[in-house]
């Protein structure tokens, strides 16, 4: 994971199980995590200490709400 160090990261179904380990392992690699949510999806597992600023809410079916998101991560 240390190719990861520093580098901006978009990550998608980061409210799943997987995702948000997958999360968690990249903030311990030194990434940013950018999170790509849907509005309906629970981020109860993801982590409480997380910048607020860094989940980024669209619905990967809408082209022009996934474009913004890319811009802002």
């Amino acid at each position: 994971m240390a190719m990861y160090s520093n580098r901006r990261v978009l990550v998608t179904g980061a409210t799943g199980m997987v995702g948000a380990h997958l999360v968690d392992r990249l903030r311990a690699a030194g990434a940013s995590p950018y999170l790509l949510i849907r509005r309906e999806a629970s981020t109860a597992r993801l982590p409480k200490d997380l910048d607020k600023d860094r989940m980024l809410y669209a619905d990967l079916c809408d082209s022009r709400q996934v474009k913004s998101a890319v811009a802002r991560a």
